[in-house]
């Protein structure tokens, strides 16, 4: 630690940078008075540092080999390095989850499942409904705070033809974009 009291990353010993990890991955999941409970602003800096590098790798489409990756590019010792990101490695599902809350708070809600059933009435007053087959998909949508809501949609042929042009269309327009 220097005279200010702010950590060097490389000076730091492999159990601090547990720590560091542990403290950054509660704050990049958002867990209430984790920035409290931090002792001084010098460490505070490093878990900044750290919650940095976990956006950076969370983007990138292997996150846990490239945490220590950029932990080792840091000036981390290797060993401090592959202990931090065995921390890093252990909590990937909580973080992914914290992406995933993120994100759907940003865009609403999202599917999450579905179920469908194809009713066909076979007695009925009325003639103008029998033998005509309904399709019911309910949709399982959740939203940023983990609630499911269940959506019925009943459809006829007509109905049932549309939506297969509309998404005939958009897995057209989706092979067709680069990757």
């Amino acid at each position: 630690r220097s005279m200010a009291g702010a950590i060097s990353l490389s000076d730091a010993s492999g159990n601090h940078h547990e720590v560091l990890m542990n403290r950054s991955i509660d704050l990049f999941c958002k867990r209430p008075s984790t920035r409290d409970e931090i002792p001084f602003h010098g460490e505070l800096a490093a878990v900044e540092a750290y919650e940095n590098f976990i956006r950076r790798v969370m983007q990138s489409g292997n996150p846990d080999k490239e945490m220590l990756t950029v932990l080792k590019g840091a000036g981390v010792q290797e060993s401090q390095a592959q202990a931090a990101s065995a921390v890093f490695t252990k909590r990937l599902p909580e973080l992914r989850k914290a992406c995933l809350l993120q994100s759907s708070q940003l865009s609403g809600k999202f599917l999450v499942d579905f179920d469908w059933r194809l009713n066909v009435t076979l007695e009925s007053k009325c003639f103008s409904g029998l033998r005509t087959p309904q399709l019911q998909v309910i949709l399982f949508l959740c939203d940023g705070a983990g609630l499911v809501e269940e959506v019925l949609m009943e459809l006829d042929a007509g109905e049932l033809d549309l939506l297969l042009a509309s998404v005939s269309k958009l897995n057209q327009a989706c092979s067709n974009v680069a990757l």
